[in-house]
């Protein structure tokens, strides 16, 4: 995905179900620049919250996305901050239930199950911050502040092992575990983990390294199909990355069966055998 230019003064179009440009917007000004990926998100984490832990959202609040220059500076960002490029967001949800901002853990684990590779829990405990195309290995984080007022960053490997997690009473989902992202050569090494959660033994050895056995334990997808495994093909084919194959990742998936098509054969929208020897580099 790119970051995209939004001009306000033309329109303000919608860039995902509950989610308009105008949101996104450094404050006063009319042009928006926001990576595609960054809505699209927000937009995932509303229905991963509710799916895995049922804490239904009622509302999406962005606190801060593109910034100018003359914005970012005036609030103490980073010189280097991912708001600048339009890289980054700052929101939180309204709990439906209590009508309340929902504690931050509930995006943070989500966010870190869907292999975000930016992700900070702000400091008041409800807020966070995601980015995309910023990083090229994950950065999970909290801030808080020190003995001497100062504001600083904590890392964090594993938002689920939090004491605030299990404060929270909150587990991996079944059949999930975080993947830490892995750079664009460990695809297959993700592709191993995910099908080890969801098949019976024997085991695939996580080992990067595309081969017969994982290629024979690869499922036969189409649309309809969910999970991490449809993400990493997403990934594959250059898409948007979800945990859906819906009806825009049904036509991108066959576009990519037509480029490849003396690959994997007929362009029939279902990933088989062939596409899985393509995707995994063995063909």
């Amino acid at each position: 995905m790119a970051v995209k230019i939004y001009d306000l003064s033309q329109g303000n179009p919608r860039l995902t179900e509950n989610l308009l440009a105008s949101e996104f917007r450094s404050p006063g000004e009319t042009i928006v620049k926001m990576e595609e990926k960054i809505p699209i998100h927000i937009q995932a984490l509303k229905d991963d919250v509710s799916g895995y832990w049922g804490r239904r959202v009622k509302a999406i609040t962005i606190n801060a996305g593109h910034r100018t220059p003359a914005y970012n500076a005036s609030v103490g960002g980073a010189k280097n901050s991912p708001h600048l490029p339009g890289q980054a967001a700052d929101f939180y949800f309204t709990d439906e239930a209590t009508g309340r901002a929902m504690p931050s853990i509930y995006i943070l684990c989500a966010a870190q199950l869907r292999g975000v590779l930016g992700i900070e829990r702000i400091r008041d405990g409800l807020s966070v911050h995601i980015d995309e195309g910023f990083r090229s290995k994950p950065w999970w984080t909290y801030q808080a502040v020190n003995a001497n007022g100062a504001f600083v960053y904590n890392p964090v490997a594993d938002f689920f092992n939090t004491s605030w997690a299990r404060t929270e009473g909150i587990t991996v989902p079944s059949g999930f575990r975080p993947v830490v992202p892995k750079a664009p050569d460990g695809w297959v090494k993700r592709l191993q983990i995910v099908i080890n959660i969801t098949k019976p033994l024997p085991k695939l050895a996580e080992d990067n390294a595309p081969g017969p056995r994982t290629l024979a334990a690869c499922p036969i997808l189409r649309k309809g199909a969910e999970g991490a495994i449809v993400s990493l093909i997403q990934e594959r084919i250059g898409t948007v990355v979800t945990n859906k194959w819906d009806e825009y990742v049904d036509d991108k998936f066959y576009e990519w069966q037509v480029a490849n098509s003396s690959y994997v054969g007929k362009a029939d929208r279902i990933c088989g055998p062939m596409c899985w020897k393509r995707l995994l580099g063995l063909s």
